[in-house]
Order: structure tokens, then sequence, then C-alpha cells
């Protein structure tokens, strides 16, 4: 969207500001999580605006978002643009070490949401952003693959993800969540 938007957006203000925005709601979600408390209210007074999921056995990450996940789409917004500085950047704002750091609180902020989606969106973000700086053109068929790497990791947590909890621990790889949902799911579509 951003290189679309190109001709009627600056993208060096977009950036500044993304960069000056980023890093106190990475620090604030890690602390979130680091402290174990929500650091600010989850609720409203009067009910209308309330933080989802954020109590999962320790305090997930979800900064100023209304849930982790929300969080983790903000991450993985800002996770490519400090990737991408990171490797082409060698003067300007953001500079390298800037970029490194902000990089490096994007990854330890989304392992904080202990959100599994949120895993999968910032490393796909990565990905692309790594991919676009590359500095070759993408053909045609490389966005074709996208799709295919999603519906891989679909089929990797509905079929191999239950055989693999046979021999291995039942910590993140825990799909009983998901399951709850795909029933969940079944239930409100018969209704």
């Amino acid at each position: 969207v951003c290189l679309l938007a190109a001709p009627y957006i600056d993208l060096k203000r977009l950036s500044r500001v993304l960069v000056v925005v980023a890093f106190p709601l990475m620090l604030l979600g890690i602390a979130q999580h680091l402290l174990s408390d929500p650091i600010l209210p989850t609720a409203s007074e009067d009910g209308g605006l309330y933080i989802t999921s954020w109590d999962f056995f320790k305090v997930r990450a979800f900064s100023l978002f209304g849930s982790g996940l929300d969080f983790s789409c903000f991450l993985a917004l800002v996770t490519p643009l400090f990737l991408a500085c990171a490797l082409v950047r060698r003067r300007g704002y953001p500079g390298r070490l800037v970029s490194v750091i902000g990089l490096g609180l994007c990854l330890v902020a989304t392992y904080a949401t202990l959100t599994r989606a949120a895993y999968l969106v910032v490393l796909q973000s990565a990905i692309v952003g790594w991919i676009l700086v590359r500095g070759r053109s993408v053909g045609k068929a490389m966005w074709a693959v996208y799709p295919l790497i999603g519906t891989l990791v679909a089929v990797m947590a509905i079929i191999v993800v239950p055989l693999l909890l046979s021999v291995t621990s039942h910590d993140i790889l825990d799909n009983q969540s998901l399951l709850e949902r795909l029933v969940n799911w079944d239930l409100a579509m018969q209704a």
C-alpha cells in the first residue's frame, strides 16, 4: 500500500512517525509481559472498551491495542520497515543501529504477545520486506507463492501439529484452542 501511495504520501514522514510511535508501544508491550502486569486499565468503566484475551497464564503484550493480535498487526507493519532500513540504510533516518534495535524490539514484542498467529504474521511480513529490498524485481510467480505458504501453514496447524503433539511437549504446539474455535465456528454456522 505504501509503494502504491508513494506519489500521494510523504513516505519519509510516514516512516519517521512509525519509528517514533513504535518504540514506546513496543517497550510498553514488552514491559506488560515481563512485569506480568497490564500496566494500563483493561476495561473502561462503562464496559464499552475492553482488552480481549490479555490474561493467558502470563500477561500478553497488547500495548495500547485491543488485543495481542491487534498489537502484532502493528508489529507486522513496522518489522519490515526496520528490517529494510537495517539491510539498506547506511545513513539517514532511521540509521542501521536504530533499525537493528527496532527490529530486535519488534521480535521480542511479538514473542510477548504469546499469540501464534502473531508469530506467523510478523514472520511473513519480514519475509516480504526482505524480498522487496533484495534489489531484484519480484515476478508474478513469486507473488503466487505467498498464498501457497499461507495454505501450507493452515494445513500444518490442522493436520501436522496434532501428529507432532504425540511426540513433543504441549506448549506452543498445543492446538486445543484452535479445535475449540473450530467447534464454536461450526456451532455459529449452524445457528
